[in-house]
């Protein structure tokens, strides 16, 4: 048996640790301080030439954001261990880079908890920041449940939206489309990714994740044209490199349209792959709730081989504060795992 899932973790995001608003005072103050302690080592760092007194202080100041903040030297040398060999500020090329606040919170680890109860051996991952973030996570909150094998590609999106995958099986080929173009413009607002999972007994499945275009912010028509465009994508890719009454494929993702919609028709409607949810009560089919509206909008869609070793679906809500049957630790929306449910279906192979 194999466990296949996808789940939209809603903004898996690092946060810097001396710009988190979510601490104690205490914590807060020693941000706040450690902020001025930054802003002031930026300005001497700049100056052309460093005295015996502003190495000195930049010594100080470092030491005095030890766990807010580091300084990386990208080109050339600012320190030898506890000495500044830097000349000014043209002997050396760097930054200061604010320390990540480690993963665990309230929302985070109910996203945690969320997909702790898929019990998945590989999982879609989708708006994850970067691969530093969801090893992070991985480590941090999955901990003892945590995968063998994490990894994502940047693609389109410029807030760092990105799809990844988390999996207990080795990664085989890994494909990204992200310069996939329609005309002069980019077709994937995101990507579409493909990760070649390594079965037991060198069986291969691939699974290409996505995260279609969103309904929201611009002007209807054009994200249904988007969201088109990425589905006919999508559905070529699918048609020019495997057969689907043969391999073992699963589309994965948020598609943000429901499979009636006419953007989705193209890749809806792909000859030998199959709406997994689709053999659940129609009522029960949702992984989404705006206002009074239940509808899908994220999808595993699989080949006719796993179709045919289908054992069970799920679709886990659990983590949404709208869903009336939410953990007990989701009490507001802004603890809620997402706003998305996850799917995991479980396979004969």
């Amino acid at each position: 048996m194999i466990r296949v899932a996808t789940f939209n973790c809603e903004n898996l995001f690092s946060r810097s640790k001396i710009l988190n608003l979510n601490d104690t005072p205490q914590q807060l103050a020693q941000a706040t301080a450690a902020l001025k302690v930054a802003e002031e080592l930026k300005k001497v760092l700049n100056k052309p030439t460093f005295s015996a007194a502003d190495k000195a202080k930049i010594l100080d100041l470092i030491k005095k954001g030890k766990g807010f903040f580091t300084v990386e030297e990208d080109r050339g040398e600012l320190l030898q261990g506890n000495k500044v060999v830097a000349k000014g500020a043209s002997s050396f090329f760097g930054h200061i880079r604010f320390t990540p606040k480690d993963v665990p919170e309230v929302a985070t680890d109910n996203t945690g908890k969320v997909i702790k109860a898929l019990e998945a051996d590989f999982l879609c991952v989708v708006e994850v920041e970067d691969r530093e973030v969801l090893g992070r996570f991985n480590a941090q909150v999955l901990k003892t449940k945590r995968f063998e094998h994490h990894m994502l590609i940047d693609g389109n999106d410029e807030r760092g939206i990105d799809v990844g995958i988390l999996s207990n099986f080795p990664l085989g080929t890994i494909r990204t489309h992200v310069d996939d173009k329609d005309g002069n413009s980019k077709i994937f607002s995101r990507d579409c990714a493909e990760y070649e999972v390594i079965l037991n007994g060198n069986r291969s499945l691939t699974m290409l994740c996505n995260h279609f275009k969103s309904k929201g912010f611009g002007v209807p028509a054009t994200n249904d044209a988007r969201r088109r465009k990425q589905a006919e994508r999508v559905a070529q890719i699918l048609t020019q490199r495997f057969n689907l009454a043969q391999d073992l494929v699963v589309v994965a993702g948020d598609l943000n349209d429901t499979p009636d919609s006419n953007p989705l028709q193209p890749l809806i409607s792909v000859q030998d792959l199959h709406n997994i949810v689709d053999t659940l009560p129609a009522n029960d089919r949702f992984t989404d709730i705006f206002g009074n509206e239940r509808s899908q909008i994220d999808y595993l869609l699989v080949s006719t081989p796993l179709k045919n070793a289908l054992h069970s679906v799920t679709i886990e809500r659990r983590g949404m504060a709208k869903f009336p049957g939410h953990f007990p630790s989701v009490t507001e929306t802004s603890e809620e795992a997402s706003d998305h449910a996850a799917i995991v279906a479980q396979f004969a192979i």
